[in-house]
């Protein structure tokens, strides 16, 4: 079975919400707690990359199973959470096939969605494993094979996992998942998405 760590993108400050959404309630728990039992639902190692908040969020999830890395350049962009991310994530899985990057603002992704993703996923293919929902999304939570760690490892500021995407469409496979994959930037969000 192929080795792919996850990474859980939880460094940002959350501007447009206006408070730290990875602190939101959901489902009786926090926002972030409720990806990360979601995700641990695969079996896969998780890392957690974490920025803005962090002081508050440590305490709710360094028991969960999870390894915690902290970008200090968070406000720099997401580009800069998945170089650190990475690199964290391979220095202790060295003998990772891939990679999948995955978004704490996604809460109605299913833990199925995840395995459907990793299923799809052949070592050594140079594919790109992508979930969409018809056409109105296409990316994020993501499998990315060890052919583009070089790549992903090169990100920084705003420059997300998207550019690379971009650069290697013809290998991208799509995933559809049932389940809306919009992400929650804004308060109106948080409540259409409740709802």
């Amino acid at each position: 079975m192929a080795e792919i760590p996850v990474i859980l993108l939880a460094a940002g400050g959350s501007i447009r919400m206006g408070r730290p959404k990875q602190l939101l309630n959901w489902d009786n728990n926090t926002l972030i707690e409720h990806q990360i039992e979601t995700i641990r639902k695969t079996g896969n190692r998780l890392f957690v990359v974490l920025g803005a908040y962090s002081e508050a969020i440590i305490p709710l999830i360094e028991k969960k199973g999870v390894e915690i890395i902290i970008n200090n350049r968070w406000q720099s962009g997401m580009g800069s959470s998945i170089s650190e991310g990475f690199s964290g994530a391979v220095k202790l899985v060295p003998d990772a096939d891939g990679i999948m990057i995955t978004l704490t603002d996604q809460p109605l992704i299913p833990a199925e969605h995840y395995k459907n993703l990793i299923t799809k996923f052949q070592p050594g293919r140079q594919n790109i494993i992508v979930s969409a929902s018809g056409k109105v999304h296409s990316g994020a939570p993501v499998v990315f094979d060890k052919y583009y760690f070089p790549e992903l490892k090169s990100l920084a500021g705003d420059k997300g996992a998207r550019t690379v995407i971009e650069l290697h469409k013809h290998n991208v496979i799509t995933v559809e998942c049932e389940r809306i994959l919009d992400d929650l930037d804004t308060t109106e969000d948080y409540v259409r998405l409740l709802n």
